[in-house]
């Protein structure tokens, strides 16, 4: 039920499956602070705590044609989009935050006309504060949509320094303007339950296969590594980008190595984590990664390269991070991980403390909406 004068509403759509993990958390979270808010989610959607308006049809029935799905998607999120602006009229809620990610101007219109015919102040939720492209075309395009977005809220919440200092360095926003709380603890055994599973690989690299997660820096490594440890093993699974090609890739093989080149489900992926001891995050570059709190919530150590954006994370032991960032780096800490290293990691006490950010923040508008 869409209630009158609610504290808060959220508008994302990218929470079909596991990716709702997200917005669960942090629908706990407010819960657990006692403030008033109202979730918007795709009708993919796992939970009972949110409001399902995003593609009704295309999140609930097979759609074989890739342009046909595109197209249908493409009208049912302008619709959702234009029945939000209109509840807001009518229910005036204090503040929403909505989460910028489709790539299209979509979003940019979306909160124009928020501004334009309501008084809600708006918080833009900037999960990668530039969200990666394929090429340098896409990544300007991307740029200008998240420029007129930012310059348009009210508030922006980051998730760590390290995206916090991007705002202020390369889209010149006021630091008063920017909010932070952690990264969600996304735990997949929530959806589903296989058990206690058998750890059969030693490592594990998941997630769309691009360049700016170090493709290269893993292959090599693994290359070296699998010469002199012939009996350690891998999965590498994840949608490949034009990175593969272009570059023409040698992807891993052998006895130790499984592949899949192609899209993981949901249940691939928690079953590929529950089996791996170690999740290797070789990224060159990269704000937020949802791999990275899967893994941590499955109870995997964390292989990660020595970059800003993992720098800037408290949570994560140094003990994890390679450098130089190259092969030679990684392949060194393949060694010593295969051998027994161990990331400690506390689910409760990250958890406890992202409640109470996540209290922090929203107190903190409902303050600053307080007279609105």
């Amino acid at each position: 039920m869409i209630e009158k004068n609610d504290d808060f509403w959220f508008v994302y759509f990218g929470t079909k499956g596991i990716s709702g993990l997200y917005t669960h958390r942090i629908n706990e979270a407010l819960r657990s602070a006692g403030i008033r808010y109202k979730s918007f989610v795709s009708y993919g959607y796992p939970f009972e705590d949110s409001v399902r308006i995003f593609f009704p049809y295309s999140d609930i029935y097979n759609i074989n044609n890739v342009l046909v799905r595109k197209v249908i998607r493409f009208v049912e999120l302008i619709l959702a989009y234009a029945y939000i602006v209109i509840l807001v009229i009518v229910q005036r809620p204090k503040c929403i935050n909505v989460s910028v990610i489709s790539g299209t101007y979509i979003e940019v219109i979306f909160i124009y006309s928020l501004r334009a015919f309501s008084n809600v102040k708006i918080l833009i939720t900037t999960h990668d504060v530039v969200p990666f492209a394929e090429n340098e075309e896409g990544e300007s395009k991307i740029r200008d949509i998240m420029e007129k977005a930012y310059s348009s809220a009210d508030y922006l919440l980051c998730h760590n320094e390290f995206s916090t200092n991007i705002l202020i360095n390369e889209f010149f926003i006021r630091p008063e303007k920017i909010l932070i709380h952690k990264f969600p603890l996304m735990d997949c055994s929530i959806i589903y339950d296989t058990g206690i599973a058998e750890k059969i690989f030693d490592f594990a690299f998941i997630g769309h296969l691009r360049k700016n997660k170090g493709l290269d820096i893993l292959f090599d490594a693994w290359k070296e590594f699998s010469n002199s440890v012939p009996n350690a093993s891998i999965y590498i699974g994840g949608k490949p980008s034009t990175t593969i090609i272009e570059n023409a890739y040698e992807v891993p093989s052998g006895p130790g190595v499984t592949v899949k080149l192609g899209y993981l489900s949901d249940e691939e992926l928690f079953n590929v984590l529950n089996s791996a001891r170690n999740i290797i995050l070789p990224y060159r570059y990269g704000t937020n990664s949802g791999i990275l709190s899967h893994g941590l919530a499955a109870g995997c150590n964390i292989i990660y390269s020595k970059i800003d954006s993992f720098s800037a994370l408290d949570y994560l032991d140094m003990s994890g991070a390679f450098y130089p960032v190259n092969a030679k780096g990684l392949e060194e800490k393949l060694r010593e991980f295969y051998d027994g290293g161990l990331f400690v990691f506390d689910a409760f006490d990250y958890n406890r403390q992202f409640d109470k950010e996540v209290a922090e923040v929203y107190s903190y508008l409902l303050t600053a909406t307080m007279n609105f």
